[in-house]
């Protein structure tokens, strides 16, 4: 799925040229950026390739990787009462797995 008056990415320096993954580093911490940048380029790839072609595969589901009528046959048994209960789960993670803005 390479456009093809692009020319192929061999190294993670080149895939750091291209417009989304330059968004990327824009937007991230040095530490973030030297992850990307510590990356096997033919392994980064090969991850992005396949994960774009599991969001193909499932463009037509309503939540990723479900059917319709998958999602149509779940049952909720509870639901928490308050948001701040939600909150309180979901926001410690939230903070661990968000980078920080500049």
């Amino acid at each position: 799925m390479q456009p093809l008056d692009v020319p192929p990415l061999e190294s993670m320096e080149a895939v750091a040229r291209t417009p989304l993954w330059q968004a990327y580093l824009e937007r991230n911490s040095e530490s973030h950026r030297a992850r990307l940048f510590a990356q096997n380029v033919d392994v980064f790839l090969g991850a992005m390739r396949r994960s774009g072609e599991l969001l193909l595969e499932s463009r037509n589901k309503v939540a990723l990787g479900m059917t319709n009528e998958a999602l149509a046959a779940l049952t909720a048994l509870v639901f928490a009462p308050h948001r701040p209960e939600v909150l309180e789960m979901l926001l410690p993670y939230a903070r661990e797995h968000t980078p920080t803005r500049r």
